[in-house]
């Protein structure tokens, strides 16, 4: 059994993910900004896996609520053996020219400071001596996301984020990896697709040596 923190547990892919992590009794601590929404996905996980998880209410960009994590997975965990931070890009504009300070200031604190925070906060839960994974999973909301606002300036920011702390985490024997969407013909149709990222996710925390750490993944 282990135990992994999923971000934004409250998405598409965080349920999907969610429900197979836990099929294979794993425990899971629940993230996401929904509390009573948490309890309704933490019901379903408990008909189908026998282990004790926890829900949690996270804003990602404050130090405070990954200190707050910190205390409860120290009092009921004996520690971690993975983080799936899941980035869900919503914008409000349908160009990139046309994006706002503030706007563009939101998303780059929310998703890439935020992921930086939580890894630089939880690095020492991660269990010593035992490979663990930490995977950034960036992933629009709609095809307008994807098409014209800021899904591939944050997934640059978080592609650069897990390069520059791939060297430094693998010493402790903690491997970076970051997943990101794009159609497989650039006239092809945006789709995510929870199926496929779930997979991949999956076979990183089974420990597939096919998925280089610190390289960007792609999710067709």
């Amino acid at each position: 059994m282990k135990a992994y923190i999923i971000t934004d547990a409250l998405s598409s892919l965080g349920r999907s993910l969610s429900v197979e992590l836990a099929k294979q009794n794993h425990s899971l601590i629940l993230s996401g900004d929904n509390y009573s929404e948490l309890e309704k996905l933490l019901e379903e996980i408990n008909e189908i896996s026998s282990v004790h998880h926890e829900v949690f209410l996270l804003e990602q960009s404050k130090e405070i609520d990954w200190l707050n994590m910190v205390e409860k997975i120290d009092s009921t965990f004996d520690g971690l053996d993975g983080i799936v931070f899941i980035h869900s890009i919503h914008t409000e504009n349908n160009s990139i020219y046309d994006v706002s300070y503030d706007e563009f200031n939101r998303l780059m604190h929310e998703h890439a400071w935020g992921a930086y925070l939580g890894i630089r906060t939880l690095r020492n839960l991660l269990r010593d001596g035992e490979r663990a994974e930490i995977i950034n999973v960036v992933e629009p909301t709609t095809d307008d996301v994807f098409e014209h606002n800021l899904y591939y300036t944050i997934t640059g920011a978080i592609k650069g984020l897990t390069k520059s702390m791939t060297e430094e985490l693998s010493k402790e024997d903690i491997d970076v990896y970051t997943l990101s969407y794009r159609p497989k013909n650039s006239e092809d149709t945006f789709e995510t697709n929870d199926v496929s990222a779930t997979r991949i996710i999956l076979e990183i925390l089974e420990g597939n040596a096919s998925y280089q750490p610190g390289k960007s993944i792609t999710i067709h």
